[in-house]
């Protein structure tokens, strides 16, 4: 028996619903059936039984929940009692790496949301090239790296957050400033500054 088996069944008594206990308890909803089987093969007991889209209580469910209740509710106390002020949400550092493109566009305002919502945490941008964030990233100097070119390193876990769109714009007196379409080949061949 675990104290999060006795939260989770607490919170599935208060519901008599499997999926709003999860829901409650941000947990998966197999997660809770998983830990509620364990809490009952180590008792031997039957707690709940399904009726409809919920459960209810056995008569052993209901007296188990009047003995747990005491004991949820004295760990409560204790965590009130000395909890120091200001650690029940997370704190610390958040260092994200980013190319040079994301640093400039959307890590700023992305930043700024997140100290909003999490304003114990501190967070610690560095910009680098694609491959010098994923060094970053790989040597735990940064905990996220946001990147346009990925080099497909196994030992990283990717996301692609979407796509970049790419424009090519040139002066008007600039020979092919006046054409509607260019080839790749056609732009292989430019002076580009990027």
């Amino acid at each position: 028996m675990t104290l999060h088996q006795l939260r989770i069944f607490s919170a599935v008594a208060g519901s008599l619903n499997i999926t709003k206990a999860a829901s409650e308890l941000r947990i998966s909803q197999p997660s809770v059936t998983q830990q509620l089987k364990l809490l009952q093969e180590e008792y031997g007991a039957v707690f709940y039984q399904r009726q409809g889209r919920g459960i209810r209580l056995t008569d052993a469910g209901k007296a188990f929940l009047k003995d747990i209740q005491p004991i949820l509710s004295q760990v409560e106390t204790l965590k009130r009692q000395f909890r120091i002020r200001g650690t029940d949400r997370m704190s610390g550092t958040l260092n994200i790496a980013g190319s040079h493109s994301p640093s400039a566009s959307f890590l700023p305002m992305l930043s700024t949301v997140f100290n909003d919502t999490h304003p114990l945490v501190g967070i610690s941008l560095k910009t680098d090239t694609s491959r010098g964030v994923e060094r970053l990233v790989l040597g735990a100097e940064a905990e996220i790296g946001v990147i346009t070119n990925c080099s497909g390193d196994e030992a990283l876990l990717v996301e692609q957050l979407g796509r970049e769109k790419l424009v090519f714009f040139a002066s008007p007196k600039y020979p092919w400033g006046k054409k509607d379409k260019l080839t790749l080949a056609q732009l292989l061949e430019a002076p580009l500054v990027v």
